[in-house]
């Protein structure tokens, strides 16, 4: 399991995520039946045309800016190794009047670095934008 055991280390910047946190996180990948998801995932990773998946990202691609219209929190740990800024400046060329909270020290699980900041934002976010009500929940 080192990719789950590798990310649940590296993957946090500002915290070191405790023994229980990074079991949790590992848990479901406790067997390679369970592991081969993760792996197939990243196969599936479509980089051209006639891959699998790269008709359907491309469709998603194309009609993402259908959502630009509505009420945007975009939360981004600014040391994520994965997604860095290159993917941030992508996401707010598509969401131009979202809100955006950079996180400077934070990695891929920025929601584990800053969670009580990203739990205040996302509140007063609700609060402002009440989402459930304008799709009718």
């Amino acid at each position: 399991n080192a990719f789950s055991r590798t990310a649940t280390r590296v993957c946090c910047t500002r915290v070191r995520l405790s023994p229980d946190v990074r079991r949790a996180y590992m848990e479901p990948y406790d067997s390679w039946k369970n592991r081969i998801a993760t792996l197939r995932f990243v196969q599936d990773i479509p980089l051209k045309t006639g891959e699998p998946a790269y008709e359907l990202v491309s469709q998603v691609e194309e009609n993402i800016y259908k959502l630009a219209d509505r009420p945007t929190l975009i939360c981004w740990g600014m040391k994520d190794f994965v997604f860095d800024a290159h993917f941030l400046e992508l996401w707010e060329a598509k969401f131009p009047e979202a809100e955006v909270h950079r996180f400077e020290d934070c990695g891929h699980y920025v929601l584990e670095d800053a969670r009580e900041e990203i739990a205040a934002l996302v509140q007063d976010f609700l609060i402002r934008h009440p989402i459930a009500k304008e799709i009718g929940i």
